[in-house]
């Protein structure tokens, strides 16, 4: 996995020092690719989950945040200063510079199942032209997982409409279900 990690000069933005992931739990059995790790979560070498929704999102689907792994498809920070200090989308190069890594997370992994949270893990993960907006929430089969479903990252949520907030919460939901028990089966 070290060696996964190392090509990241050609990412825009170096971390403040080597930021190698670290499991939450050693009994991992779905893996979450969220977007991106902050600058300070990357620095501790853990995964950008707590503020986003995500442990609250997996606590609705009724999903044990310690039996499960998190991390980041994109492992650099970057942000866009104003008013409010909002973390940048990442380039096209960024989610290619940072695949190696995560696909040496998932090799060791071997998850059963794995969740994509938003548009930039999914496009690591599945490709750039996946669309969460046409797709989420489908069955789909990878190289890494014999299951993986896509859905809206918690984070997203909460930039929407306020009107259309309880719909994406409620697509969330459900699609953090179907994960659960696509897993739940496999281990019949």
């Amino acid at each position: 996995m070290r060696r996964a990690a190392a090509p990241h000069a050609s990412c825009a933005v170096p971390p403040p020092r080597p930021c190698l992931a670290k499991a939450h739990s050693t009994r991992s059995w779905c893996s979450s690719a969220s977007n991106r790790a902050t600058r300070k979560t990357a620095a501790a070498g853990r995964s950008s989950v707590r503020r986003s929704g995500v442990d609250q999102a997996l606590a609705a689907a009724g999903i044990a945040r310690d039996r499960i792994y998190v991390t980041n498809a994109v492992k650099h920070f970057g942000f866009a200063r104003g008013k409010q200090r909002l973390h940048q989308r990442p380039t096209a190069d960024q989610i290619r510079a940072c695949k190696p890594w995560l696909g040496a997370e998932l090799a060791a992994l071997r998850p059963q199942v794995i969740v994509c949270l938003g548009a930039s893990a999914a496009h690591s993960l599945i490709g750039s032209r996946f669309k969460i907006s046409e797709h989420r929430g489908q069955r789909l089969t990878t190289r890494w997982a014999e299951h993986l479903v896509a859905t809206h990252h918690p984070a997203a949520i909460l930039r929407v409409d306020p009107g259309d907030r309880p719909r994406y919460e409620a697509e969330l939901r459900a699609d953090l279900a179907l994960a659960r028990g696509m897993l739940e089966a496999g281990q019949r």
